[in-house]
């Protein structure tokens, strides 16, 4: 496990919590993941952590916005005109530089489906004995089961979930067989921790972000 954590003041870590929001996520249950994390990583291990959190597969393009600002990752397969003169890279961008005294901040997932995440920064912290089999970042807390890749956004979830819950529906039998039975308030801090843990590992491999965590 990393020593890090021991070697760090309180002020050295944040306390996130981040959010489903934006249109159509009134349809479905409420979706948050706190976490915790050094304030000196990167936007772009950010985002991995936030992917494990929430239970995302890093499938899509995603983009920080924060005070007026488009962060991201500049991508070869990105159509140019699609990425505007003033993005800024987020693999040089440091959280605690970035967001400096402002709480709250969006990060975007798939452009196309647009799952959009509120990120509250609710507080400075220290190291809780209970997470230290984890690591750092971690996920200290949640709510609600990670919608399915490219299921058509908030929208399209809540239609799923409705067939799903309605064995009458025209289309409850093959989405069934594709999904399976699905409990959207089900959440695992443990699962949680171990996808952080294992896209981070990826990102590590690839030689894209530090060894913050175990």
């Amino acid at each position: 496990m990393s020593t890090l954590a021991s070697h760090r003041e309180i002020s050295d870590f944040l306390q996130f919590k981040v959010s489903l929001t934006g249109p159509d996520t009134e349809y479905l249950c409420d979706i948050w993941r706190r976490i915790v994390a050094p304030k000196n990583i990167t936007l772009l291990e950010l985002h991995a952590v936030i992917q494990g959190a929430m239970g995302w597969e890093d499938r899509h393009l995603h983009a920080f916005f924060i005070e007026g600002k488009r962060y991201l990752v500049p991508d070869k397969d990105f159509p140019d005109e699609q990425v505007l003169d003033d993005d800024l890279d987020e693999r040089d961008q440091l959280l605690e530089h970035v967001i400096q005294r402002i709480e709250e901040f969006y990060y975007l997932y798939d452009f196309g489906d647009g799952w959009r995440h509120l990120i509250e920064v609710e507080d400075m912290v220290s190291l809780p004995s209970r997470v230290k089999l984890f690591g750092w970042p971690i996920c200290i807390d949640g709510q609600g089961a990670c919608p399915p890749e490219d299921c058509g956004g908030p929208y399209g979830y809540a239609n799923l979930l409705k067939a799903l819950g309605d064995p009458e529906h025209e289309e409850h039998s093959n989405l069934l067989g594709f999904h399976g039975s699905r409990d959207p308030y089900a959440f695992n801090t443990a699962q949680a921790n171990l996808l952080i843990g294992m896209i981070c590992a990826l990102y590590r491999e690839r030689g894209e972000i530090g060894h913050y965590t175990s």
